[in-house]
């Protein structure tokens, strides 16, 4: 992915896409990484926040939100997670025609 700088940026949205819809806290993920990774709340709550702002300047979507102090993956990003950025520009094209369509027959 784009926003993706190393490994452990990348193993910190593969815990935020198996988190549930409550999300996860930043310890908790850095808990889950722990045995690989030797990052705490706050490097993980930068990198997070890192990765969102590197998004939004491409796609102007964030990568995760906040939800009461956990993180949670946005479904723009589980949608387009493994896709090339072919994939993503023709995605993005065609969600743009759907909107003119649908504000024309309103």
């Amino acid at each position: 992915m784009v926003v993706c700088k190393d490994e452990v940026d990348e193993a910190i949205l593969l815990e935020l896409s198996a988190a549930s819809s409550d999300g996860w806290s930043t310890t908790d993920i850095a808990e889950r990484l722990l045995p690989d990774y030797k990052l705490n709340r706050f490097q993980v709550l930068r990198r997070i926040k890192r990765m969102n702002k590197h998004l939004e300047a491409e796609m102007g979507r964030p990568v995760a939100e906040s939800r009461e102090r956990r993180w949670v993956m946005t479904r723009y990003v589980h949608r387009i997670m493994g896709a090339t950025k072919e994939e993503i520009a023709r995605a993005s094209e065609s969600e743009i025609q759907t909107s003119i369509k649908t504000s024309k027959d309103n």
